[in-house]
């Protein structure tokens, strides 16, 4: 029974593990693509997620407080422009 638990422990840790490489978030303005993967190599998870890693569904407000606010804190990436991340095809 343990060896059983133990296996199903590792097989979700490691799902867990497992996100998407780059998201689009639609916006009237223009859709965003969050590289995550990139994001990953240089920040931990909970640089961005309050409590375990999921989704986080993002509005006007709390995408510029989250996303924003981080590029700007660190003075790096899309800072000058909405065209920065907002891109219209």
């Amino acid at each position: 029974m343990t060896k059983k638990i133990l296996m199903l422990s590792l097989a979700i840790a490691s799902l867990a593990g497992i996100a998407e490489a780059a998201y689009t978030f639609k916006a009237y303005n223009g859709d965003i693509t969050f590289d995550h993967v990139n994001h990953r190599r240089n920040f931990t998870c909970s640089d961005c997620h309050n409590g375990p890693p999921r989704f986080i569904e993002l509005d006007h407000d709390s995408a510029h407080k989250l996303c924003l606010g981080c590029h700007r804190k660190l003075g790096v990436g899309p800072l000058k422009h909405c065209s920065d991340c907002h891109k219209k095809e």
